[in-house]
């Protein structure tokens, strides 16, 4: 929270847990443009009393899970005595599983607390995009 009910001047007090803040992934919007997924619940939070810290404890939640499994495929060829070919074929995330993001905890009155609003690695993933979705890739190799 960034709020200062614990008068320690630090920003980081936490809140009082009263419920269960999971909901699983439940669609809370859909458009043309994306989807939103609602993963935690504000209810589950109240504010702390003033001069108190909360009850919840540090990493007391955790994001959705990373699932991904990847296929590599090689052939070697030997061209020649002194040449070698090599054939490679790379399948990323061979599932299309979805990968989200951690949601929004900034606000626990805000309507988009506990919201997904986008796949995870969507800027650190050169090349494959956004979320790490399903990709292949082959390449061919002489070495001599």
């Amino acid at each position: 929270m960034s709020s200062d009910n614990s008068k320690t001047a630090q920003l980081k007090d936490r809140p009082n847990v009263i419920g269960n803040a999971y909901t699983g992934l439940q669609l809370a919007t859909s458009t043309a443009s994306g989807r939103q997924y609602r993963y935690l619940t504000g209810s589950a939070f109240a504010v702390a009393p003033a001069g108190t810290y909360g009850n919840m404890h540090r990493d007391a939640y955790y994001g959705p899970n990373f699932r991904t499994v990847d296929v590599s495929l090689f052939k070697r060829t030997p061209l020649t005595e002194k040449i070698m070919s090599e054939f490679r074929a790379e399948i990323f995330n061979v599932f299309n599983l979805n990968n989200f993001a951690n949601p929004t905890v900034s606000n626990i009155s805000s309507g988009t607390f506990g919201l997904i609003t986008q796949t995870r690695n969507g800027s650190g993933a050169p090349g494959l995009g956004y979320g790490e979705p399903f990709n292949v890739q082959f390449a061919f190799k002489i070495s001599f």
